[in-house]
Parts: C-alpha cells; sequence; structure tokens
C-alpha cells in the first residue's frame, strides 16, 4: 500500500453500485452533449420537406433487369446437376469441346536466386536428370509452365527426392490374456 508524505496509509473508496450508476451517468451526458448541438424533442417537426425522389438511375434498371436471368441461369444449372452431374463438372473438359481456359498457376514454385558463381555452378553439377519412370505428363506439365515465365523444370529437380518403398511390418497378434507388462 502507498503512504502519503504524513506517513499514514491511503484507504481505497469503494463507491457504492448507485453512486457508480450516477458518476456513469454524468459522464456519459457531457460526452453526449459535447458532441451533439442540441438534443432533438421527438414531438418537433422535422426541419426538412418531403421531396420528390429522382428516377431510377439507368445502372439500377440494368441490376434488375439482370438479377432475373440470374436467377434462371441458376435454376437451370441446378436442374442439370441434378439430372447429369459430370455436365457441370468444371474440373473434367473433354477433348472434343473446343476451346476452354486452362489456368496453371504453378503455386507454391519458387526459384532460389544464388548471387555467387560458385554455388550455382555447384548447385547445377549436383543437379540430376529426372528419372526415366517419369511421366511424360509430367515433362508437358513442366516445360509449359517454363514457357509460361515459371521456372518449374530446374525447381523440381532439385526438390525431387528418392521415393523408397516403405518397409514391410508384419502383423502380430497378442494373445487377448497376456498381460501389458513385459517380463522381467
Amino acid at each position: 500500500m502507498d503512504t502519503t508524505e504524513n506517513g499514514k496509509r491511503e484507504r481505497l473508496e469503494v463507491e457504492d453500485e448507485e453512486t457508480r450508476e450516477a458518476r456513469i451517468h454524468d459522464l456519459l451526458t457531457k460526452i453526449n452533449a459535447s458532441s451533439s448541438s442540441a438534443p432533438r424533442d421527438a414531438s418537433s417537426v422535422p426541419s426538412e420537406r418531403p421531396h420528390a425522389v429522382d428516377p431510377p438511375s439507368e445502372l439500377l434498371s440494368r441490376v434488375q433487369a439482370f438479377l432475373p436471368q440470374l436467377a434462371a441461369s441458376n435454376a437451370d444449372l441446378e436442374s442439370r446437376a441434378r439430372a447429369d452431374p459430370g455436365s457441370v463438372d468444371i474440373e473434367n473438359v473433354a477433348e472434343e469441346a473446343g476451346q476452354y481456359i486452362e489456368m496453371n498457376l504453378g503455386l507454391g514454385v519458387f526459384e532460389a536466386r544464388r548471387s555467387s558463381s560458385s554455388s550455382s555452378s555447384s548447385l547445377s553439377s549436383s543437379t540430376s536428370e529426372p528419372d526415366s519412370s517419369s511421366s511424360s505428363d509430367e515433362n508437358s506439365d513442366s516445360e509449359s509452365a517454363c514457357s509460361e515465365g515459371i521456372a518449374t523444370r530446374r525447381v523440381e529437380r532439385r526438390m525431387r527426392r528418392p521415393m523408397r518403398p516403405l518397409p514391410r511390418r508384419a502383423i502380430v497378434e497378442v494373445d487377448a490374456r497376456a498381460s501389458s507388462v513385459p517380463p522381467q
């Protein structure tokens, strides 16, 4: 506890609930009075007279015309999805469908650039060609990404880890009567 200059202890004054509510009410009234010019009386007549509203704008009329078309299109799409889910699957595009847009983003692929030439030469000598078992689809995907400005081929070689088969594990049946405590 803090002591005053006289050596007496200072005590915390605890206010009762009514005093606290009155103090908070006074503070809020002061804040409200300073923020607004004058309180409006609910029975007073508003100073603004009714006025004519402008006609709807061209944009509003275009939006109002578009919304029913959008709702009809959504209903048609839902009915097609119920009848044949494959017809609305955007992930599977048939080759005979004609032109379509394919987005190849290459997310998470980056190329680390080194400032010294020695590190780049050691890096290039340590990289190896991809396994002969890799499919042609992987090569064509990486080449198309490179042609789009994303250098994924070198990054894939550097980041590829050797794939090893998982070790074979035996299934061991434990007798239900056996104790969980190992013998000593």
